[in-house]
């Protein structure tokens, strides 16, 4: 009974040593925007069943580095539609990595709409340039979500 007592102290004193130092990192964590990802249903739902698992578990940043090789590849196949996909969830997992954002908005704003003007598989000219200007609003969207969740670092 006395080395249960005992033991019951020293964690009740360990844990009051330790609370300044894990409030300091708490506030630091908060203050460079570390816990700004959300993890409800909707993250669950936008990345998929293995995504999420991977969020959760610690491994969002290899994830997402992962997702973004494949985004590269898909852009390298001008499959548009792929890159969209893959960039939304690497910017999901990693939102305070400049270059996710940045690489996403330059290949929706420059990349794909350049392909959609140029694209001879479409004949009319005035959808071509309306899939041009959608492309224009999704960059400019990747880099208006990227400025806001990187509010230091425009």
């Amino acid at each position: 009974m006395i080395r249960f007592i005992s033991v019951v102290i020293i964690l009740f004193v360990f844990g009051a040593i330790k609370l300044p130092a894990e409030r300091a990192i708490f506030a630091q964590h908060r203050q460079e925007h570390f816990r700004s990802v959300e993890f409800n249903l909707d993250l669950r739902e936008k990345l998929g069943q293995l995504g999420f698992i991977a969020a959760l578990s610690g491994f969002r940043s290899i994830v997402a580095d992962m997702l973004f090789i494949q985004a590269h590849v898909a852009w390298e196949r001008t499959e548009w539609g792929r890159v969209l996909l893959l960039f939304r969830h690497v910017t999901t997992l990693q939102p305070r990595a400049i270059l996710f954002w940045d690489m996403a908005a330059w290949h929706m704003a420059w990349n794909a709409s350049v392909a959609a003007t140029n694209d001879r598989t479409q004949p009319r000219l005035a959808l071509r340039i309306k899939a041009q200007r959608e492309y224009f609003a999704l960059g400019k969207d990747f880099l208006e979500r990227g400025i806001k969740n990187n509010p230091d670092r425009p």
